[in-house]
C-alpha cells in the first residue's frame, strides 16, 4: 500500500514540473498582444414614399435599423434619414406607430455606402414594402439649390421636382389670391439660399406673383426707349407689336427714329416666351393724325379705316340702345370727331350707329302718335325688335335658355327692356334650346371640368343657366367628355389652391356637396394626381 502511494506521488510531481516548464517565460521575453478586429462602418440613407390611404388604415410609421429608432413617418408623407452602420447584414423595419406587431421589413448587406429606397403602404395586418431599390453611394440628400426667382413658376417647379426635391410649395404674394395655372405665375421670393446642398425632404417655399401683373407694373406707359431701357434692366428681350394692327414691327422698335419711339406706348404686355426671356409689348400710337369720314359705311368698314390709321380708341353705340354685335349689319351715321379734324390717334372716337333694316326717323308726328312708340311698317315697335335683336345675339353666341335671356333683356344691370319688349322677343326667337344648353354643358366641362351631375345642376339652377330639366338632360347625354379627365384637373386644381390632402380630395370629388364625380372617376383622379 504505502510503496502505490509512493508511486502516485511521483507522477504527480513530474506532471506539475512539465506544465509548469511548458507555459513558463524563460529569460526576458514576454507574450505578444492579441490583435484588435476592426469592422469598417459605412453610411446608409433611406428615403422612403409612405404612400396615402384614402380612408382606412391611415396610422404612422416608427423606422428602425436593426434595434436603432431612426425616427417617425407621418402618415402619407416622405421620410429621410442618414445612418452609420457597420458593414455586413441589417435588417430595416417600419412599424405600426402603436401596434407592433403590425410590420414590414427587409434584411440587406452593407459593403459600402448604400441608398435604401423604397415606397410604404400600410395595411390592418402589414407595413408593405414595394418598389425597393438598393443603391451603391448616397443618393438624395445633397442636391445643390439654386436662384428661382424672376423665372416662371411651372418650370422651377418642374425642375425641383426632376432633381428630386419632394417637399415644394408655392403661395401667392397677395394672401387674398390663389394660384390655379402654374404657368401664369412667377417667383419673387424663396425661403432657401442658392448654391447649398440640400436633402430632398427640404421644405422649400416659394412666394409668387402674376406673370402679367408683373409686366404690366414694368412695362406698361412707358414708350418704346423707355420700355427697350426697361428691359435691358430686368434682363429681357423686348418685342413690339402694334396694338391696333397685332402685327409684330418688321424690325425692332428700337430702329425707329427717337422723335418716333416717344409716341409709341406701351399698352398691354403679352407673357409669350416669358421663361425664355423674353417679353412682348403692345404699343399704339399717341401722336396727331386726320380724321377720315366713315360715316354712310358699315362698321366694319369703319373699324378698318380707321385702324389703318392707327386709332385705338373706338367705341360704337346704337341709336335704340340694343346690342350691336355683327358689324357688317350696322351702318355709321354719325362720328363724334368731324372729318379732316387732327386728333390724337388714342383720343376716344365715338360711332354711333343703325341697324341696316330700320328704317330712318321720321318727321314729328301727331301729339297723340308721339306719344306712342315709333314703329316700323309692320307695326312692330322699334324697341320690340331691338329686344328680338339682342335675344338672338345671346342666343347665338352665348348659348343662354329662354328664362336667363328674359333675364337678361329686363335687368336694369342688362339690356333695361320693358317687359313687354322681351317678351316679344322670347316668343318670336328662333332657337334651338335643347342645342343652347348642350353648348353651355360643353363649355363648364372644358373650362371648369365639371363631373356630369355637377353640370346638370348647374343648367337648371335658378342661379344658374335656367334651362329645363328636359333640356339639360338632352345635354348631360349628347355631351362628349372625359369625365376622368375632368375629376384628374378638378384634384389639381383642390391641391394647388387649398393644399388638400389626397383622402381630403377625393371625398370633396364624390360629395354631394361638392364635384359629384362618380367613385371611379375620383379614384381615377387620386392615382394619376402626380403624373
Amino acid at each position: 500500500m504505502k510503496k502505490r502511494i509512493g508511486i502516485l506521488t511521483a507522477v504527480l510531481m513530474f506532471l506539475i514540473i512539465a506544465a509548469s516548464c511548458g507555459s513558463g517565460s524563460t529569460g526576458s521575453e514576454s507574450a505578444e498582444p492579441e490583435e484588435e478586429v476592426v469592422i469598417p462602418t459605412h453610411q446608409l440613407y433611406l428615403d422612403v414614399e409612405f404612400e396615402p390611404n384614402l380612408l382606412l388604415d391611415k396610422y404612422d410609421v416608427d423606422v428602425y435599423v436593426d434595434d436603432t429608432k431612426l425616427g417617425n413617418i407621418p402618415h402619407g408623407e416622405y421620410f429621410t434619414a442618414l445612418a452609420e452602420v457597420e458593414e455586413g447584414h441589417h435588417t430595416v423595419s417600419f412599424v405600426h406607430e402603436v401596434k407592433d406587431e403590425v410590420k414590414g421589413s427587409k434584411d440587406i448587406d452593407v459593403t459600402g455606402d448604400m441608398t435604401f429606397k423604397c415606397t410604404i403602404k400600410g395595411h390592418s395586418d402589414e407595413v408593405e414594402i414595394t418598389d425597393l431599390d438598393l443603391i451603391d453611394g448616397i443618393v438624395g440628400n445633397a442636391i445643390k439649390s439654386d436662384n428661382y426667382i424672376g423665372r416662371a413658376l411651372d418650370k422651377v417647379v418642374a425642375e425641383l421636382k426632376d432633381l428630386g426635391f419632394v417637399n415644394v410649395s408655392y403661395k401667392p404674394l397677395d394672401e387674398d389670391d390663389s394660384i390655379w395655372d402654374t404657368s401664369n405665375w412667377m417667383i419673387m421670393e424663396q425661403n432657401i439660399e442658392p448654391g447649398v446642398e440640400l436633402d430632398k425632404t427640404t421644405e422649400i417655399v416659394l412666394k409668387c406673383k402674376k406673370i402679367q401683373a408683373y409686366l404690366d407694373e414694368n412695362y406698361i406707359g412707358l414708350n418704346i426707349a423707355d420700355a427697350n431701357a426697361k428691359a435691358a434692366e430686368l434682363q429681357q428681350t423686348a418685342f413690339y407689336r402694334n396694338g391696333v394692327s397685332d402685327e409684330f414691327f418688321e424690325e425692332n422698335a428700337s430702329a425707329l427714329e427717337e422723335s418716333q419711339q416717344t409716341l409709341w406706348v406701351v399698352q398691354a404686355t403679352g407673357k409669350e416666351g416669358f421663361s425664355e426671356g423674353k417679353v412682348v409689348l403692345d404699343v399704339i400710337f399717341t401722336g396727331e393724325k386726320e380724321m377720315p369720314n366713315v360715316t354712310g359705311i358699315s362698321l366694319s368698314e369703319a373699324y378698318e379705316k380707321l385702324r389703318q390709321e392707327d386709332f385705338s380708341n373706338i367705341r360704337e353705340q346704337s341709336d335704340d340702345g340694343s346690342m350691336i354685335w355683327n358689324n357688317d349689319n350696322w351702318e355709321v351715321i354719325e362720328q363724334n370727331t368731324a372729318a379732316g379734324e387732327k386728333v390724337k390717334a388714342d383720343s376716344e372716337i365715338v360711332l354711333k350707329c343703325r341697324h341696316y333694316e330700320d328704317e330712318k326717323e321720321e318727321p314729328a308726328k301727331s301729339s297723340e302718335s308721339a306719344a306712342e312708340e315709333k314703329t316700323a311698317d309692320d307695326g312692330v315697335p322699334r324697341e320690340y325688335k331691338s329686344a328680338l335683336r339682342s335675344a338672338e345675339t345671346y342666343s347665338s353666341f352665348m348659348h343662354m335658355s329662354k328664362a336667363a335671356i328674359y333675364d337678361q333683356l329686363t335687368s336694369e344691370y342688362g339690356d333695361g327692356f320693358e317687359k313687354e319688349a322681351a317678351q316679344y322677343a322670347i316668343d318670336n326667337i328662333d332657337a334651338d334650346w335643347n342645342y343652347n344648353a348642350l353648348k353651355s354643358a360643353e363649355a363648364y366641362s372644358e373650362s371648369m371640368h365639371m363631373s356630369k351631375a355637377g353640370i346638370y345642376d348647374q343648367l337648371i339652377s335658378e342661379y344658374g343657366e335656367k334651362f329645363t330639366k328636359e333640356q339639360a338632360q338632352y345635354a348631360v347625354d349628347n355631351m362628349e367628355a372625359d369625365w376622368n379627365y375632368n375629376a384628374l384637373m378638378s384634384a389639381r386644381s383642390y391641391r394647388e389652391v387649398f393644399d388638400m390632402s389626397k383622402a381630403e380630395i377625393f371625398d370633396q370629388l364624390i360629395s354631394e356637396y361638392g364635384e359629384k364625380f362618380t367613385k371611379d372617376q375620383a379614384q381615377y383622379a387620386i392615382d394619376h394626381i402626380d403624373d
